[in-house]
Parts: C-alpha cells; structure tokens; sequence
C-alpha cells in the first residue's frame, strides 16, 4: 500500500509538471500567434520593421514593409530564412500577369495572393518539419537550391523568398488601374521588389560578401533588374561584394504594358538613365514593334547590364520545349500584336528565336544551360541535381554538363575578366526612394501620399487610397472625426514628399503640410533632425532624420476636427496656403452638404471636377 501511494503521488505529481510543461508550450505557441498576427498585421518600414539579428537561426519569418502590396488589397509578405550573415540566397517567383479585364480578374487564373497574415504567422511559429510541410502546400518546396542537402552549393546560405504577387513581373508601379467593371487591379511590383533588395542590403552591408538572385519564369525579369539594382549598391561598400544572377526559364518573353506604370519612378526608373538613379545607357525597342520586341528588350537589358557590372556573374536556364515559354510567345505575337508568323504559328517558332538570342548574347560573365524537355522552371526542384544539358559561352556551345557543375562553374565560381581594373568607379546607392536631382525640388500640392495610413474608429489602419468620405478616423489620443471632404484626391502621378522618421515611426507629408511639433503647428519642410513632433497618443517624438522622396498619389481629407493623425503623426487637415481658422470658415458650406447627406467631389481630383474649381485654394 505504501508503495500504490508512493506510486500514486508520483503519477500525480509527473500528471501536474506535464501539465504545466504542455500548457507552457500551448502557452508560448498562442503567445507566438498573437505576436506574429500582430506584427505582421501591420506594414512596418523597412528601418523599423524585423531585423536580421532578430531572425532565430534556422527559422522562417515573413516580412511586412510599408509601401508595398498585393494586386488586390492583400499585404505583400516576403520570408526570410536565416542563416548565414555573408551569403545570401534572394529567389524571385513567376506566377500570373495581367493586361486587360480578361486576364486581371481576381477569379481568373488566381493563386492567390501567396501567403496571407494567418498562414505567415503561424509558419513564423512551426518547428521545421512542420514548416516544409506547410511551405510545400504554397508551391515552396525543400529542393533544387532550396535543399537541405550536401549537394546544395547553397544549402548554408540565408534563404530570402519573394513571391510575385503583383501581376507585374516584378515591374510594376501603379497603385490602381481600373481594367474594367469590377476589376481593379493594384501593381506593386516595383516597390515590393525594391523593399526585398533593400531589406537584404541595408541588413547586411557590413557582412555581406556573396548574394545569388534567382528567379524562375516571370520572377526571371524581377530578379534581373532588382538584380542589377543590388549590384550598382554593393558598389558603395569598401570590398568587393559577388552578386551573381540567375535567370529561369524566362528569356524575354515578357510584355510590361504602361498601365503597369513601369514609367512612375518604377525599377526601370531606377536603372536607366537619364533619371537621377539611373546608371545604364540603354535605348530600347519601340514597344510592340514585333514579336520579338520581348526577346531583344531581354537581350539588350542583359548586355548591358553585364557590360556596366563585368563582376557580376549572369547565367540563364531554359528546356527546349518549355511549353509555357512558347505557349506565351505564340499568344504574345498572335494576340497581343495581332499578327501572323509566317508559314507557321509563333509559338512553334520560339525554341529557334530563343535560342538565337541567347547565343547573341556575348559577355565574357555570361552564359546559358540549354536542356532538352517540356518542362517549366529547375531552381526548385528536385531533378535540379540529376539534370544534364549543353553549356553556351560566348555565343557558342562550349560542353556537356550536368546542371550543378554549370551553375558551381560558371556562375559561383566565376572570374572571367573581373580585374582590379575592370570594376567600374563607384556610383552612388540608390535607395527605395530616390533622391532629388537638386536639393529644391519643386513645390507639389500639400497633401499625404497613397499608402499613407489613417486607424479607423474600429481600430484598423487603412491606405488614403481606400479611405472614403464618411469614414471616421483618429484626430487624437481619444478623439474620432468624419471626413466630410477632400481638397486632393489623385489616385495617378508621383510627388515629392517630406519623409520625418522619427523613433517611433515615419511619416511622408509634403512641405507645406501643417503638422504638430514642439514649436507649435508648424510646416513639415521647416521640421530638421532632433527636434520633436507630436504623436497620436500626446507623447512627443524625435526625428531622426529628414529626406525628400518620391511617393505616388496626393490625398488630403477634412475632418470636422481640423486635424488629423497620419502614420501616428498628429497633422492639420490644412496648409501653409490656407491656415486653420480661415480655412474652417471656407469649408463650412461643405460640412453643411455633408450634414445634409450631399458630397462635393474634391478639388484636385483625376477628373479635375469643375464644381469646385472656383476655390483653388481650399488644399
């Protein structure tokens, strides 16, 4: 009996330690949930947002950076699988693209918007069996340059992931373009590419010493010239910094109509001159003179970026038969060009004219895998290791090799001509946000940008873009107020702004914008580093620096307040053009309109309403 109660206690006691050890781990697991819905909930900018040091070891955790986003309102989340602090591994994705209302519906050929805030934060919180279970639901398999496996030359790399969202092809830069009824499509591509590099640069720049960035089908454009992007900044630093790019399965046939805004201060205004980032000469191919407008444009980006960046290793992978690759290139010549190819349709003419223009291609850092199959896209998969294809260099076959052999030769383990006297003299870094060509830029209208964010009474943060008259939105630490009125709302354009990034947050506003510091309700432009500018909350904070850059869209709602808290930020609804109090007395007839159930459209809008135009002041 003594020893049934001995024995009894014991189970008693190991029944209450397991208890709390299991509700321990339930504990911090649902603690780990809420962190993660919480923070990846909210777009963070990139100076404040999850760091590399704070990044565990062998984990995966996503990514939310203000001013990026999903073609249909959803956040653009990227992963980040930490590892090494010196090489790093950035894969760009493929998926859909659009053009027209056809195509560009969310039921048309959807896959979604890759990785939603719930599936992101629960993955943060997996163990990693767990978790390559869960990732190879999304089309993100352990294999090819993903493996975990010995033969992986980059298995110990830190692993960034960046799925293409944006129907875009990673060059996108316009906030909403209606494509018909119903069909509103938003392409963040070039702003969601740019928060990736960025996030990898300003992480690693003290420690970096390899990046590889890959990208299969579509992501083979993004990664190209985000690519080129990096290279340009690594530049900057005071070592050499290999940046090696790997396309897949994407030789050009790729079309970026304007409604992309590829033209809006997007990546390619970044790259090419004569904008102030621009560091490549490169006069392009009337858009749609041919068929083959898609193929020399790729062409000719990739001579010149090899030329501008003799470092940098380039090299391409395609099938013979890919037949998505010739499926879009015949669709591409038959549809979107309207013409015939001759004798025969476009698509059974692309393995030839591929083939031609990658052998066109002559850079000494620059070569391509030529294997035979149907298929579409290697990096991530699993017959990575096992394939066997032709090696061209120089516009001419060289061997025949196994892919792994191809890509440790001539892409890891490149030096072809670079010397000490072929890197090119430094330019500056370009940043996500551009700087101005002079230190005065002109004077835009005194307004927010689109992605600015306003809390709503229940609590959610919405973009100036979506917000609408009617919505009551925070003015201060306990008070809500409709908007009743814009004085700008234009959905189109790029501006400059004043950005203040402060230790609690940043916030972009023009110039001119009455916003509240520690001198009083002041102009955003006469605000410098060091001094104090009031939160949301009452508190005060300190801004640590002070930039101008380039923002699309201008918005500028009215509360019946007069204030208004953007960003966390505590602001006026009005200007240096019209200060408070007498613009309240202009604007009462509007509060009226709106009390009586009428709107007025605002006075700056795209369609430039004429109701209104007699009060240009009214800002």
């Amino acid at each position: 009996m003594i020893v049934g109660k001995g024995y009894g206690i014991g189970l008693l006691w190991i029944g209450i330690w397991c208890g709390f050890v299991v509700g321990g781990v339930v504990g911090q697991a649902q603690t780990c949930l809420v962190q993660e819905n919480s923070r990846l909930g909210s777009p963070q900018d990139l100076a404040f947002g999850l760091s590399f040091d704070q990044i565990e070891n062998d984990t995966i955790r996503f990514l939310n950076v203000q001013g990026t986003g999903c073609a249909f309102g959803a956040p653009f989340l990227f992963a980040v699988r930490k590892r090494s602090s010196s090489h790093v591994h950035v894969h760009f994705t493929g998926g859909v693209a659009c053009f027209n209302e056809a195509c560009c519906r969310k039921d048309t050929n959807d896959t979604g918007d890759y990785f939603d805030v719930k599936t992101a934060a629960a993955i943060g919180c997996m163990t990693e069996s767990a978790l390559q279970d869960q990732l190879a639901k999304f089309g993100v398999p352990f294999s090819g340059l993903l493996a975990d496996d010995p033969e992986n030359p980059l298995q110990n790399y830190t692993y960034v992931f960046a799925p293409q969202c944006s129907r875009d092809f990673w060059m996108g830069n316009a906030i909403k373009v209606d494509y018909g009824q119903d069909c509103s499509v938003s392409h963040y591509g070039s702003p969601n590419g740019i928060a990736v590099m960025d996030w990898v640069f300003y992480n690693l720049k003290e420690t970096l010493q390899s990046v590889v960035v890959s990208g299969s089908s579509a992501g083979g454009y993004g990664s190209l010239y985000h690519g080129a992007r990096l290279a340009n900044m690594v530049q900057t630093l005071s070592r050499n910094v290999e940046v090696s790019w790997l396309g897949d399965s994407a030789p050009g046939v790729a079309v970026a109509p304007s409604s992309w805004g590829i033209n809006n201060g997007g990546i390619l205004s970044e790259i090419l001159s004569p904008s102030p980032t621009g560091f490549l000469k490169v006069i392009l191919p009337e858009e749609g003179s041919s068929i083959y407008w898609f193929l020399e444009t790729h062409r000719l980006m990739i001579q010149k970026i090899g030329e501008n960046f003799p470092c940098m290793r380039m090299g391409e992978f395609n099938f013979d038969n890919d037949t998505i690759q010739a499926a879009f290139f015949g669709s591409s010549g038959d549809a979107l060009f309207n013409q015939v190819c001759p004798a025969q349709n476009c698509s059974s003419l692309w393995p030839i004219e591929a083939l031609s223009a990658l052998t066109n291609t002559t850079l000494p850092n620059y070569s391509f895998f030529w294997a035979h199959g149907t298929n579409h896209t290697i990096v991530l998969n699993e017959t990575f290791f096992s394939l066997s294809g032709k090696v061209f260099a120089n516009g001419k076959q060289q061997v025949s090799v196994g892919l792994p052999q191809w890509f440790s030769s001539y892409l890891l383990n490149f030096t072809g001509n670079c010397t000490a006297e072929a890197i090119p003299t430094p330019r500056p870094t370009t940043t996500s946000r551009p700087p101005p060509p002079t230190l005065t830029p002109k004077p835009e209208p005194a307004c927010f940008p689109a992605n600015a964010r306003v809390e709503l009474i229940n609590g959610s943060r919405v973009r100036m873009i979506d917000l609408q008259i009617g919505d009551r939105v925070r003015t201060g630490k306990d008070s809500f107020s409709d908007i009743f009125f814009f004085g700008h709302r234009m959905t189109t354009g790029t501006f400059w702004f004043k950005e203040l990034r402060t230790t609690k947050g940043v916030v972009v506003v023009s110039s001119n914008h009455l916003v509240w510091a520690s001198k009083g309700l002041i102009p955003a432009g006469y605000i410098s580093r060091g001094e104090l500018v009031q939160w949301g909350d009452g508190t005060m904070t300190k801004v640590e620096s002070v930039s101008w850059v380039r923002s699309s869209g201008i918005f500028n709602p009215h509360t019946f307040d007069g204030s208004i808290v953007v960003d966390g930020v505590l602001a006026s609804c009005f200007t240096t053009a019209v200060y408070p109090v007498l613009g309240q007395v202009l604007l009462a007839p509007f509060r009226v309109l709106y009390q009586l159930g009428l709107t007025v459209p605002s006075i700056l809008d795209d369609s430039l309403p004429t109701v209104v135009s007699s009060h240009p002041t009214l800002h």
